[in-house]
Protein backbone atom coordinates (compact mmCIF):
# COMPACT_ATOMS: atom_id res chain seq x y z
CA UNK A 1 0.00 0.00 0.00
CA UNK A 2 1.55 3.28 -0.96
CA UNK A 3 2.06 5.65 2.17
CA UNK A 4 -0.31 9.31 2.46
CA UNK A 5 1.17 12.21 3.03
CA UNK A 6 0.11 15.60 3.52
CA UNK A 7 1.72 18.96 3.12
CA UNK A 8 0.71 21.79 5.12
CA UNK A 9 2.01 25.63 4.06
CA UNK A 10 0.22 28.55 3.46
CA UNK A 11 2.61 30.04 1.07
CA UNK A 12 1.70 28.59 -2.60
CA UNK A 13 4.97 28.57 -3.91
CA UNK A 14 6.05 26.39 -0.69
CA UNK A 15 4.28 23.94 -2.07
CA UNK A 16 4.44 24.01 -5.25
CA UNK A 17 8.45 23.65 -4.66
CA UNK A 18 7.76 20.48 -2.76
CA UNK A 19 5.60 19.00 -5.97
CA UNK A 20 8.66 19.68 -8.07
CA UNK A 21 10.56 18.32 -5.26
CA UNK A 22 9.20 14.80 -4.50
CA UNK A 23 8.05 14.53 -8.10
CA UNK A 24 8.97 10.67 -9.42
CA UNK A 25 8.37 9.68 -5.74
CA UNK A 26 5.09 6.73 -7.30
CA UNK A 27 5.38 4.86 -3.93
CA UNK A 28 3.59 7.81 -1.99
CA UNK A 29 0.45 9.44 -2.60
CA UNK A 30 0.94 13.16 -2.50
CA UNK A 31 -1.72 15.81 -1.16
CA UNK A 32 -1.35 19.63 -0.22
CA UNK A 33 -3.19 21.92 1.58
CA UNK A 34 -3.11 25.67 2.19
CA UNK A 35 -3.96 26.22 6.09
CA UNK A 36 -4.43 24.38 8.78
CA UNK A 37 -8.45 24.09 8.39
CA UNK A 38 -8.25 22.75 4.35
CA UNK A 39 -5.31 20.06 6.23
CA UNK A 40 -8.38 19.01 8.42
CA UNK A 41 -11.02 18.51 6.39
CA UNK A 42 -9.00 16.26 3.62
CA UNK A 43 -7.32 14.06 7.14
CA UNK A 44 -10.93 13.15 7.65
CA UNK A 45 -11.25 12.09 4.26
CA UNK A 46 -7.87 10.43 3.69
CA UNK A 47 -6.56 9.76 6.74
CA UNK A 48 -2.78 10.30 6.23
CA UNK A 49 0.09 8.84 7.47
CA UNK A 50 2.47 11.43 7.76
CA UNK A 51 1.65 15.28 7.60
CA UNK A 52 4.41 17.66 7.03
CA UNK A 53 3.35 21.11 8.63
CA UNK A 54 4.72 24.65 8.37
CA UNK A 55 4.47 26.87 11.94
CA UNK A 56 3.81 30.08 10.81
CA UNK A 57 0.19 30.12 8.93
CA UNK A 58 -2.24 32.84 9.78
CA UNK A 59 -5.40 31.78 11.95
CA UNK A 60 -4.04 28.42 12.62
CA UNK A 61 -0.38 27.66 13.13
CA UNK A 62 1.41 24.28 12.57
CA UNK A 63 1.66 23.56 16.54
CA UNK A 64 -2.22 24.45 16.93
CA UNK A 65 -2.70 21.57 14.08
CA UNK A 66 -0.57 19.10 15.47
CA UNK A 67 -1.90 19.88 19.11
CA UNK A 68 -5.39 18.62 17.77
CA UNK A 69 -4.47 15.93 16.33
CA UNK A 70 -2.89 14.92 18.95
CA UNK A 71 -5.85 15.26 21.34
CA UNK A 72 -8.01 13.34 18.95
CA UNK A 73 -8.13 9.13 19.08
CA UNK A 74 -8.46 9.13 15.52
CA UNK A 75 -5.42 10.92 14.50
CA UNK A 76 -3.05 10.96 17.25
CA UNK A 77 -1.48 8.20 15.71
CA UNK A 78 -0.30 10.12 12.34
CA UNK A 79 3.00 11.01 12.30
CA UNK A 80 3.38 14.62 12.13
CA UNK A 81 6.81 16.46 11.12
CA UNK A 82 7.29 20.14 11.48
CA UNK A 83 8.88 21.99 8.27
CA UNK A 84 9.66 25.82 9.55
CA UNK A 85 11.86 28.78 8.53
CA UNK A 86 12.05 29.65 11.89
CA UNK A 87 15.19 29.48 14.43
CA UNK A 88 13.76 29.52 17.72
CA UNK A 89 15.65 28.04 20.12
CA UNK A 90 12.72 26.23 21.91
CA UNK A 91 11.07 25.90 18.67
CA UNK A 92 11.99 22.09 18.60
CA UNK A 93 11.45 21.40 22.44
CA UNK A 94 7.24 22.69 21.98
CA UNK A 95 6.87 20.51 18.92
CA UNK A 96 8.22 17.30 20.60
CA UNK A 97 6.37 18.11 23.95
CA UNK A 98 3.16 18.46 21.79
CA UNK A 99 3.87 14.68 20.03
CA UNK A 100 5.78 15.48 16.52
CA UNK A 101 8.00 13.19 15.47
CA UNK A 102 10.60 15.47 13.19
CA UNK A 103 11.53 18.62 12.75
CA UNK A 104 13.25 20.00 9.12
CA UNK A 105 13.88 23.36 8.11
CA UNK A 106 13.78 25.43 5.39
CA UNK A 107 15.10 25.43 2.67
CA UNK A 108 15.50 21.57 2.86
CA UNK A 109 17.30 18.73 0.85
CA UNK A 110 15.47 16.84 -0.93
CA UNK A 111 17.47 13.34 0.01
CA UNK A 112 17.56 14.56 3.11
CA UNK A 113 13.28 14.62 3.01
CA UNK A 114 12.86 11.59 1.44
CA UNK A 115 14.87 9.84 4.39
CA UNK A 116 12.73 11.66 7.34
CA UNK A 117 9.68 10.95 5.62
CA UNK A 118 10.39 7.42 4.96
CA UNK A 119 11.58 6.87 8.70
CA UNK A 120 8.27 8.48 10.00
CA UNK A 121 6.32 5.90 7.56
CA UNK A 122 8.03 3.51 8.91
CA UNK A 123 7.41 4.35 12.80
CA UNK A 124 3.48 4.67 11.73
CA UNK A 125 3.97 1.33 10.20
CA UNK A 126 5.35 -0.58 13.74
CA UNK A 127 2.60 1.29 15.27
CA UNK A 128 -0.01 -0.40 13.34
CA UNK A 129 1.88 -3.69 13.53
CA UNK A 130 1.72 -3.08 17.39
CA UNK A 131 -1.69 -1.55 18.14
CA UNK A 132 -3.08 -4.94 15.74
CA UNK A 133 -1.33 -6.95 17.91
CA UNK A 134 -2.46 -5.24 21.26
CA UNK A 135 -5.86 -5.79 19.74
CA UNK A 136 -5.39 -9.50 19.47
CA UNK A 137 -3.72 -9.73 22.86
CA UNK A 138 -7.11 -8.15 24.11
CA UNK A 139 -9.23 -10.70 22.22
CA UNK A 140 -7.05 -14.22 23.62
CA UNK A 141 -7.28 -12.41 27.04
CA UNK A 142 -10.99 -12.43 27.03
CA UNK A 143 -11.27 -15.71 25.39
CA UNK A 144 -9.13 -17.12 28.02
CA UNK A 145 -10.94 -15.32 31.20
CA UNK A 146 -14.22 -16.81 29.71
CA UNK A 147 -12.83 -20.15 29.33
CA UNK A 148 -11.67 -19.75 32.91
CA UNK A 149 -14.71 -19.31 34.00
CA UNK A 150 -16.30 -21.87 31.73
CA UNK A 151 -14.08 -24.58 33.81
CA UNK A 152 -15.28 -23.09 37.24
CA UNK A 153 -18.74 -23.61 36.14
CA UNK A 154 -18.30 -26.89 34.82
CA UNK A 155 -17.55 -28.44 37.84
CA UNK A 156 -21.10 -27.83 39.24
CA UNK A 157 -22.83 -28.26 36.35
CA UNK A 158 -21.83 -31.76 35.65
CA UNK A 159 -22.91 -33.12 39.09
CA UNK A 160 -26.52 -31.38 38.29
CA UNK A 161 -27.04 -32.58 34.76
CA UNK A 162 -25.84 -35.87 35.62
CA UNK A 163 -28.41 -36.05 37.95
CA UNK A 164 -30.95 -34.70 35.82
CA UNK A 165 -29.98 -37.41 32.91
CA UNK A 166 -30.04 -39.97 35.34
CA UNK A 167 -33.79 -39.24 36.18
CA UNK A 168 -34.85 -39.24 32.48
CA UNK A 169 -32.58 -42.21 31.75
CA UNK A 170 -34.75 -44.13 34.94
CA UNK A 171 -37.98 -43.23 33.73
CA UNK A 172 -37.58 -44.33 30.14
CA UNK A 173 -36.27 -47.14 31.58
CA UNK A 174 -39.68 -47.93 33.56
CA UNK A 175 -42.22 -46.52 30.46
CA UNK A 176 -39.85 -49.61 28.78
CA UNK A 177 -41.13 -51.87 31.23
CA UNK A 178 -44.38 -51.16 30.40
CA UNK A 179 -44.44 -51.66 26.41
CA UNK A 180 -45.75 -55.04 25.66
CA UNK A 181 -44.34 -57.17 22.42
CA UNK A 182 -43.07 -55.37 19.73
CA UNK A 183 -44.38 -51.57 20.73
CA UNK A 184 -44.03 -48.84 17.96
CA UNK A 185 -42.35 -46.74 20.84
CA UNK A 186 -39.73 -48.73 21.80
CA UNK A 187 -37.45 -47.13 19.05
CA UNK A 188 -38.14 -43.55 21.19
CA UNK A 189 -37.31 -45.47 24.05
CA UNK A 190 -33.81 -47.06 22.33
CA UNK A 191 -33.39 -43.62 21.06
CA UNK A 192 -33.84 -41.54 24.45
CA UNK A 193 -31.63 -43.78 26.23
CA UNK A 194 -28.83 -43.91 23.43
CA UNK A 195 -28.99 -39.39 23.75
CA UNK A 196 -28.68 -39.56 27.40
CA UNK A 197 -25.72 -42.00 27.87
CA UNK A 198 -23.82 -40.24 24.93
CA UNK A 199 -24.86 -36.72 26.74
CA UNK A 200 -23.12 -38.16 30.09
CA UNK A 201 -19.74 -38.45 27.75
CA UNK A 202 -20.68 -35.18 26.48
CA UNK A 203 -20.63 -33.98 30.39
CA UNK A 204 -17.75 -35.73 31.38
CA UNK A 205 -15.84 -33.93 28.17
CA UNK A 206 -16.74 -30.37 29.20
CA UNK A 207 -14.57 -31.20 32.40
CA UNK A 208 -11.45 -32.42 30.29
CA UNK A 209 -12.16 -29.88 27.89
CA UNK A 210 -10.94 -27.21 30.59
CA UNK A 211 -8.40 -29.24 32.25
CA UNK A 212 -6.92 -30.07 28.76
CA UNK A 213 -6.85 -34.14 29.32
CA UNK A 214 -7.42 -36.70 27.06
CA UNK A 215 -9.70 -39.53 26.92
CA UNK A 216 -9.42 -42.99 26.10
CA UNK A 217 -9.29 -43.36 22.52
CA UNK A 218 -9.51 -46.18 20.47
CA UNK A 219 -9.90 -47.62 16.24
CA UNK A 220 -13.00 -46.38 14.98
CA UNK A 221 -15.11 -46.53 11.52
CA UNK A 222 -16.37 -43.04 10.91
CA UNK A 223 -18.66 -44.30 8.88
CA UNK A 224 -20.33 -46.08 11.75
CA UNK A 225 -19.66 -43.26 13.85
CA UNK A 226 -21.68 -40.69 11.06
CA UNK A 227 -24.68 -43.46 10.97
CA UNK A 228 -24.88 -43.12 14.87
CA UNK A 229 -25.28 -39.15 15.01
CA UNK A 230 -27.58 -39.44 11.74
CA UNK A 231 -29.82 -41.67 13.33
CA UNK A 232 -30.07 -39.72 16.71
CA UNK A 233 -30.47 -36.58 14.58
CA UNK A 234 -33.06 -37.69 11.61
CA UNK A 235 -36.47 -36.75 13.82
CA UNK A 236 -34.99 -33.49 14.62
CA UNK A 237 -34.27 -32.63 10.78
CA UNK A 238 -36.90 -30.88 8.68
CA UNK A 239 -38.69 -32.62 6.51
CA UNK A 240 -37.67 -30.32 3.44
CA UNK A 241 -33.87 -31.26 4.62
CA UNK A 242 -32.56 -34.13 2.68
CA UNK A 243 -29.37 -35.82 3.87
CA UNK A 244 -26.91 -37.69 0.72
CA UNK A 245 -24.03 -39.77 1.79
CA UNK A 246 -20.95 -39.47 -0.73
CA UNK A 247 -17.92 -41.26 -0.93
CA UNK A 248 -16.45 -44.42 0.36
CA UNK A 249 -18.56 -46.76 2.80
CA UNK A 250 -15.63 -49.19 4.42
CA UNK A 251 -12.53 -48.66 5.01
CA UNK A 252 -12.20 -45.49 7.10
CA UNK A 253 -10.77 -45.87 10.07
CA UNK A 254 -9.29 -43.11 12.48
CA UNK A 255 -8.19 -43.78 16.68
CA UNK A 256 -9.76 -41.45 18.38
CA UNK A 257 -11.89 -41.34 21.60
CA UNK A 258 -15.41 -41.71 20.43
CA UNK A 259 -17.57 -39.49 22.38
CA UNK A 260 -15.80 -36.66 20.88
CA UNK A 261 -15.16 -37.60 17.44
CA UNK A 262 -19.50 -38.27 18.21
CA UNK A 263 -19.26 -34.55 19.38
CA UNK A 264 -17.82 -33.40 16.29
CA UNK A 265 -20.30 -34.56 13.94
CA UNK A 266 -23.66 -33.84 16.13
CA UNK A 267 -22.08 -30.69 16.34
CA UNK A 268 -21.64 -30.33 11.90
CA UNK A 269 -24.44 -31.70 11.50
CA UNK A 270 -27.04 -29.56 13.34
CA UNK A 271 -25.15 -26.72 12.57
CA UNK A 272 -25.56 -27.19 9.51
CA UNK A 273 -29.05 -27.86 9.67
CA UNK A 274 -30.10 -24.82 11.26
CA UNK A 275 -28.10 -23.00 8.82
CA UNK A 276 -30.94 -24.05 6.07
CA UNK A 277 -33.77 -23.81 7.91
CA UNK A 278 -37.17 -25.88 6.94
CA UNK A 279 -35.40 -27.12 2.99
CA UNK A 280 -32.00 -28.04 1.74
CA UNK A 281 -29.60 -30.88 1.25
CA UNK A 282 -27.24 -31.67 4.24
CA UNK A 283 -24.38 -33.80 1.59
CA UNK A 284 -21.94 -35.77 3.97
CA UNK A 285 -18.69 -37.06 2.00
CA UNK A 286 -15.67 -39.38 3.59
CA UNK A 287 -12.66 -39.72 1.15
CA UNK A 288 -8.95 -40.54 1.60
CA UNK A 289 -6.87 -37.44 0.77
CA UNK A 290 -2.89 -37.03 0.38
CA UNK A 291 -2.42 -33.42 1.54
CA UNK A 292 1.22 -31.57 0.46
CA UNK A 293 2.93 -29.47 2.64
CA UNK A 294 1.37 -26.36 0.17
CA UNK A 295 -2.17 -27.07 1.56
CA UNK A 296 -1.21 -27.04 5.44
CA UNK A 297 -2.82 -24.15 6.72
CA UNK A 298 -0.51 -21.80 7.94
CA UNK A 299 0.54 -21.78 12.01
CA UNK A 300 0.30 -25.31 12.72
CA UNK A 301 2.37 -28.15 13.51
CA UNK A 302 0.32 -30.54 11.11
CA UNK A 303 2.54 -33.09 8.84
CA UNK A 304 2.07 -33.45 4.71
CA UNK A 305 0.97 -37.23 4.28
CA UNK A 306 -2.73 -39.06 4.59
CA UNK A 307 -5.44 -38.45 6.17
CA UNK A 308 -9.45 -38.95 6.27
CA UNK A 309 -11.37 -36.29 4.42
CA UNK A 310 -14.73 -35.94 5.99
CA UNK A 311 -17.02 -32.67 4.35
CA UNK A 312 -20.34 -31.46 5.57
CA UNK A 313 -22.07 -29.54 3.23
CA UNK A 314 -24.89 -27.47 3.59
CA UNK A 315 -27.15 -25.30 1.08
CA UNK A 316 -28.18 -22.36 2.99
CA UNK A 317 -27.20 -19.22 3.09
CA UNK A 318 -23.47 -19.04 3.80
CA UNK A 319 -21.41 -16.45 6.36
CA UNK A 320 -20.06 -13.15 5.51
CA UNK A 321 -16.13 -12.49 6.66
CA UNK A 322 -16.56 -11.09 9.69
CA UNK A 323 -18.65 -14.48 10.91
CA UNK A 324 -15.87 -16.52 9.15
CA UNK A 325 -12.88 -14.46 10.98
CA UNK A 326 -14.35 -15.35 14.53
CA UNK A 327 -16.65 -18.80 13.93
CA UNK A 328 -13.94 -20.93 16.15
CA UNK A 329 -13.89 -17.87 18.92
CA UNK A 330 -15.17 -19.68 22.27
CA UNK A 331 -18.91 -17.61 23.01
CA UNK A 332 -18.81 -16.13 19.26
CA UNK A 333 -22.34 -17.46 17.82
CA UNK A 334 -24.89 -16.13 15.12
CA UNK A 335 -28.07 -17.99 16.87
CA UNK A 336 -30.83 -16.55 19.33
CA UNK A 337 -30.00 -18.84 21.42
CA UNK A 338 -27.00 -21.25 22.41
CA UNK A 339 -23.10 -19.76 23.85
CA UNK A 340 -21.16 -20.69 20.33
CA UNK A 341 -19.15 -22.82 21.96
CA UNK A 342 -20.02 -25.62 19.41
CA UNK A 343 -17.45 -25.33 16.52
CA UNK A 344 -14.89 -24.07 19.03
CA UNK A 345 -15.24 -27.32 20.55
CA UNK A 346 -15.14 -29.11 17.15
CA UNK A 347 -11.48 -26.86 16.50
CA UNK A 348 -9.85 -28.02 19.88
CA UNK A 349 -10.99 -31.76 19.32
CA UNK A 350 -9.82 -32.11 16.06
CA UNK A 351 -6.60 -30.47 16.47
CA UNK A 352 -6.43 -32.32 20.23
CA UNK A 353 -6.31 -35.64 17.32
CA UNK A 354 -3.48 -34.40 15.28
CA UNK A 355 -6.23 -32.98 12.32
CA UNK A 356 -7.50 -29.73 11.41
CA UNK A 357 -10.29 -27.99 10.19
CA UNK A 358 -11.33 -26.23 6.77
CA UNK A 359 -13.90 -24.06 5.88
CA UNK A 360 -15.07 -23.28 1.99
CA UNK A 361 -17.56 -20.65 1.83
CA UNK A 362 -20.01 -19.93 -1.34
CA UNK A 363 -21.77 -16.57 -0.27
CA UNK A 364 -25.73 -17.19 -0.61
CA UNK A 365 -24.94 -21.14 -1.71
CA UNK A 366 -23.87 -22.81 1.36
CA UNK A 367 -21.51 -23.50 3.74
CA UNK A 368 -18.69 -26.85 3.83
CA UNK A 369 -16.59 -27.73 7.00
CA UNK A 370 -13.73 -29.90 5.79
CA UNK A 371 -12.62 -32.45 8.91
CA UNK A 372 -8.95 -33.73 7.91
CA UNK A 373 -8.21 -36.71 10.63
CA UNK A 374 -5.09 -38.95 10.58
CA UNK A 375 -6.04 -42.70 9.50
CA UNK A 376 -5.47 -45.54 12.09
CA UNK A 377 -2.30 -47.57 11.69
CA UNK A 378 -2.73 -50.87 10.01
CA UNK A 379 -1.62 -52.75 12.89
CA UNK A 380 -4.43 -50.72 15.18
CA UNK A 381 -6.81 -52.14 12.88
Amino acid sequence: MKGRILFVDDEPNMLDGLRRLLKGQSEWNLEFASSADKALKTIADTQPDVIVTDISMPEKSGLDLLSELKRSPTTEDIEVVVLTGLREHDLKRRALDLGAADLLHKPVDRDELIARLNSALRVRCYKETLRSQNEAMKRQLVRSQKMEVIGVLSAGLVHDLNNILSLILAHSELVGLRLTGESPLRKSIDAIESACNQAAKIVEQVLRFTRETRGPRQCLELNKIIDDCLALLMPAVPHGVSVIRDGDREGHCVCADPSQLHQVFMNLFLNACQAMGEKGELRIEIRRADIDPESIPFKTALSPGLYERISVTDTGGGMDRETIGHMFDPMVTTKERGTGLGLSVVKWIVEDHAGFVRVEVDSGKGTTFVVYLPPALEDSI
